[in-house]
């Protein structure tokens, strides 16, 4: 577009800070957000909204529809994971008017170059934010509060691996109905950090369309990786459901049904885990094998010695989807007719 300069990319995020700075919002430390995908969260203390905010660097080129729409699902559920109030596109291209009318349709807002452009030219002279906010401002902690001088441990939480941080807040949750909701949040990060970007955010505590069953977490599974790509092959599959359950005691038979009656093959979700505290009890094996050999629905078990594990291996930048894999072939092997 005549008079607009293309945005380097490694000037792209810069100036989407700069622009929102300038607009009031201040930008987040969210580890949740890299999890699932976002690259910005930004929050307006007056007009009480947070941005839930992609980038889509397309070196000035036009942005077509079909990224929108491949886009929009994983971003609208990154907005309620992370209780945003807006889903926001932004790219240093020119949007095409059908990707604008699919943002629109879609409920996401479309943030293009020009807008950028206008941004730039009228930006002043740029401090750098990273010494200000620390001359300035307190450095927020991951859950989104800002240490006293007395909790400066705080800050050094958020310094650590996300594998690390995950770990710690894993074996400091109790088990026990008390804290079901904390497990719950610790799991679904956890997952949504092994598997990104293979598995899309989460949608979270869902409700099915006759509002009686809801779901913990429900993941759409991508494209591009050996392991999923072979899960939706052989489960006929498109989702992931996720069910955590915080008993102090081993999964029961009841706790399998509870996950199966939520796996459907005509609704191409037949893949699921159950994430307990515990290994599974008998009665919760052949609960799972009744599911596998009767509705072909398949359920992995994994407990908190199977999550740290599998944390263990994505902090060494190995692939944990290979525990995954090893559990269905022990449990597809050992299944008879």
């Amino acid at each position: 577009m005549s008079g607009v300069k293309t945005v380097a990319r490694k000037d792209f995020e810069k100036l989407v800070r700069q622009a929102l700075e300038q607009q009031g919002f201040k930008v987040e430390v969210n580890p949740k957000a890299a999890d699932v995908g976002v690259d910005l969260t930004a929050f307006h203390e007056a007009r009480n909204e947070r941005l839930v905010i992609r980038l889509k660097y397309q070196g000035g080129k036009p942005l077509p529809g079909s990224v929108v729409l491949r886009d929009a699902w994983d971003l609208r559920a990154a907005q309620e994971y992370l209780a945003g109030t807006h889903a926001v596109l932004v790219t240093d291209g020119t949007p095409t008017q059908l990707a604008r009318e699919l943002a629109e349709k879609a409920g996401v807002s479309l943030v293009d170059r020009v807008m950028l452009a206008v941004i730039a030219k009228a930006a002043p002279p740029q401090v750098d934010s990273s010494s200000q906010r620390k001359a300035d401002t307190p450095t927020q902690s991951p859950n989104g509060e800002h240490p006293t001088d007395a909790g400066a441990s705080s800050s050094s939480q958020a310094e650590k691996p996300r594998h690390e941080q995950l770990r710690e807040q894993l074996v400091t949750t109790p088990c026990g109905f008390e804290s079901f909701r904390q497990f719950e949040e610790v799991g679904a990060e956890i997952i949504s950090f092994l598997f990104r970007p293979h598995l899309g955010a989460p949608r979270v505590q869902t409700v099915s369309d006759d509002a009686l069953d809801r779901r913990d977490a429900v993941y759409k599974i991508g494209h591009g990786s050996v392991f999923w790509d072979s899960v939706k092959t052989e489960c006929r599959t498109r989702f992931l459901v996720a069910e955590f359950k915080n008993s102090c005691e081993s999964p029961n038979q009841t706790d399998v049904e509870s996950l199966a009656q939520y796996l459907w093959g005509d609704g191409l979700r037949s893949f699921g885990l159950l994430c307990t505290r515990k290994p599974p009890s008998a009665s919760a094996v052949k609960a799972r094998r009744r599911a596998w050999t009767k509705d072909k629905v398949l359920i992995v078990f994994l407990d908190d010695s199977d999550l740290l594990e599998m944390l263990a291996l994505k902090g060494n930048s190995d692939d944990p989807s290979a525990l995954l894999d090893t559990k269905i072939d022990d449990f597809l092997s050992a299944v008879n007719a």
